[in-house]
C-alpha cells in the first residue's frame, strides 16, 4: 500500500484508488504465472482478472434478465465474497461506459482497453462530483471495492491487515473505535532475474534532479548537496535508468523469455494506522493502546493461541514463559488416603511408601494405604481452553493468561525487551 499525505478530499481519494489498481493492474500477469498450478484454474484469480469483460450493450441484457427474474445479477450494495466480486476492470469499465454515456462521448467504434478507461475515469472525477452528486457515494465505494479486490488478487502485503488493536486517540471521533491497520512501504524494482539461468541484472537508480547515482529504493534522494555552509539532504526523487532487459544478458543462456521483475521493500517503514484519524503509531505507542484495549471489560475473553501468544510477546514476555504458562498445571496423580503421599497415576496398585518402624531397632513398615485419584498442581494457575474440532482451533481464556501476566515477575531479559 502506497504511502500518501492525509486529505479529506474525496476526489483525491478516489485518484489515489484509481492509481493503486493501476499499479496493481501491472502485476497480475505476474502474479498468473506465479498460480500456474491452481488445482481450480491454471493463474488462478489474476487469469480470471485479466481475461476481457462485458461491455455496456452485454450489461444491459444482464440488467433487462434481472428485471425479469426479480433477482439482480450482482448487488455492490451487498457484501460479498472476493470470489463473488466483480473483477476490477469490469467495475472500472462500467463507470468509464456511464460517464462516457452521460457525457455524450461514447463514440462509435471506440475501442476501450483498461488503460483507457482508468485515464478516462480518471480525467472525469471533478466532473462526476459535480454533475452527478447523486451516485458519486455508490462510485467511489465501486472504485474502493474495485482497489481492494485487486489487491487481494495480487498479494495480501499490498492491503492492510486489520489488527485486533483500536485507535485510543482522544481525537478520533469515530464510534465504534476502528481497529488498527498494518500499512506497508511501497515496493520497488531491484533488478531483473533470468528463470533459467539465474542470471540477475541490478537496477541503477538515479536522482531526477541532479543525476547523481542513488541506492535502489522507494525514499527520495538522502545525498547531502549544496554549499559547504548550507548542506542538506537532496530530496528529490529517484528513478530507474537501467532499461528493461528482453532477453537474458547471459550469452549463454539459451532462453527466449524476458528476465523476470524483481521488487523488494523497506519493513523498517512498515507501521500501524489508525484508518480513521489517520494517526500513524509508533511501536511503544502500539503497546500502550494494546495493553489499554485489554484493560477494558468489553476485551475479547476467547482468543485464539497463536494470537495470545503474539498478544503477550507483544507486551515484552518471552514466548518460552508463556508456553510454560499454557503447559498443563494440574496433572492426574495418585495420593494415599492414609500417608497422603503422592505418586504417578496408576503406576503402584497400593502405596509403596516405607513408614518408621514401630519399635526402636525394627525394620521400616510399608505403607500399603489405598491410593485416591487426584488433580495436583496450582489450580490458580490454570489457563482454560477448548479446541474446535471441526476447524482444529485452540481458544484461550484470556483473563487467565492476563491475570498471569500481570502477576507473574518479569525477568531481566523481559524488562529489557519491555525498555526497547
Amino acid at each position: 500500500m502506497t504511502t500518501t499525505a492525509k486529505t479529506s478530499d474525496p476526489i483525491v481519494k478516489v485518484a489515489r484508488d484509481l492509481t493503486e489498481i493501476e499499479h496493481c493492474h501491472d502485476e497480475l500477469r505476474a502474479q498468473a504465472i506465479a498460480a500456474g498450478d491452481d488445482p481450480n484454474m491454471p493463474g488462478g484469480a489474476a487469469m480470471v482478472a485479466l481475461g476481457p469483460v462485458a461491455d455496456i450493450e452485454a450489461w444491459n441484457h444482464l440488467s433487462a434478465a434481472a428485471e425479469d427474474y426479480g433477482r439482480p445479477y450482482v448487488s455492490l450494495d451487498d457484501e460479498e465474497d472476493d470470489e463473488q466480486r466483480w473483477p476490477p476492470q469490469q467495475l472500472i469499465g462500467y463507470w468509464a461506459g456511464e460517464l462516457r454515456r452521460l457525457r455524450g462521448e461514447d463514440y462509435a467504434g471506440l475501442v476501450r482497453t483498461f488503460a483507457s478507461d482508468l485515464n478516462y475515469v480518471r480525467g472525469s472525477l471533478a466532473w462526476a462530483a459535480e454533475h452527478d452528486t447523486a451516485r458519486w457515494p455508490r462510485f467511489a465505494g465501486d472504485v474502493r471495492r474495485a482497489r481492494l479486490t485487486i489487491e487481494n488478487i495480487v498479494s495480501a502485503g499490498r492491503r492492510a491487515d486489520r489488527s485486533r488493536i483500536v485507535c485510543d486517540r482522544d481525537h478520533c471521533e469515530k464510534t465504534p473505535q476502528p481497529r488498527l491497520v498494518r500499512v506497508y512501504s511501497p515496493r520497488y524494482v531491484v533488478g531483473w532475474t533470468c528463470a533459467t539461468c539465474s542470471t540477475h541484472t541490478p537496477a541503477e537508480y538515479r536522482c531526477e534532479d541532479r543525476n547523481h547515482p542513488a541506492p535502489a529504493s522507494a525514499q527520495p534522494c538522502t545525498r547531502m548537496v549544496g554549499p559547504r555552509k548550507d548542506r542538506h539532504l537532496c530530496g528529490s526523487r529517484t528513478r530507474v535508468v537501467t532499461p528493461e532487459p528482453t532477453v537474458c544478458l547471459n550469452v549463454r543462456c539459451r532462453s527466449f523469455t524476458a528476465p523476470v521483475e524483481v521488487l523488494a521493500s523497506d519493513p523498517a517503514r512498515d507501521g500501524w494506522k489508525c484508518p480513521s484519524c489517520k494517526h500513524r503509531y509508533t511501536d511503544t505507542e502500539l503497546q500502550r493502546a494494546h495493553a489499554k484495549m485489554l484493560w477494558r471489560p468489553e476485551a475479547d475473553r476467547l482468543v485464539r493461541l497463536q494470537e495470545a501468544v503474539a498478544t503477550l510477546k507483544s507486551q515484552g514476555r518471552g514466548e518460552r514463559t508463556i508456553r510454560r504458562w499454557l503447559a498443563p498445571r494440574l496433572e492426574l496423580v495418585d495420593r494415599c488416603t492414609e500417608c497422603a503421599a503422592i505418586h504417578d497415576h496408576r503406576e503402584h496398585p497400593a502405596c509403596p511408601v516405607l513408614l518408621p518402624p514401630e519399635e526402636d531397632g525394627g525394620e521400616p513398615v510399608v505403607c500399603g494405604g489405598e491410593l485416591a485419584e487426584r488433580w495436583h498442581g496450582d489450580a490458580e494457575a490454570v489457563v482454560e481452553g477448548w479446541c474446535d474440532i471441526a476447524t482444529h482451533t485452540t481458544w484461550l481464556w484470556w483473563p487467565d493468561l492476563w491475570r498471569l501476566h500481570l502477576t507473574t515477575r518479569t525477568t531481566p531479559r523481559e524488562r529489557g525487551m519491555m525498555a526497547s
